[in-house]
């Protein structure tokens, strides 16, 4: 089988539903009233399309050692429409937050404080292996 068969797109995607099927059936997703579950749960595919973009580049790379665009035009647009929708569904999400103080307060502090929760773990824990990898390498 050819490496750029879109054949090993479907297989992902299909994993990444089954694992979502199961997460939900074995313990319940919990629906916030004030989110957009639809958008969310696009914003997570569009995630999915990236990393298998990066992976199909990667893959490559290892194989010719040059970095390029993928010789699929459509792992190529994985990557790129994926990008794009992620970050302007993204600043639709933060713009509505936005719409929202003109009626209520925003609280600037919980919302910060909220973002470095969410994202600083996974952050420290990846500097964390990297340094990791660099000193076991030297």
């Amino acid at each position: 089988m050819d490496a750029v068969n879109p054949l090993f797109s479907v297989v992902v995607i299909l994993i990444a539903i089954f694992t979502c099927f199961l997460l939900a059936a074995k313990g319940g997703i919990p629906i916030a009233h004030e989110r957009f579950q639809s958008i969310d749960g696009l914003r997570g595919y569009l995630a999915l399309f990236v990393f298998i973009h990066h992976s199909s580049i990667w893959y490559f790379y290892l194989r010719s050692g040059e970095w390029k665009v993928p010789p699929s035009n459509l792992f190529t647009d994985f990557g790129i429409v994926g990008v794009a929708l992620f970050f302007m569904i993204t600043g639709f999400l933060f713009f509505s937050k936005l719409l929202k103080g003109r009626s209520e307060k925003i609280d600037w502090e919980r919302l910060f404080v909220s973002r470095i929760l969410r994202l600083m773990p996974l952050y420290l824990l990846i500097v964390g292996g990297i340094v990791v990898i660099v000193f076991v390498s030297c």
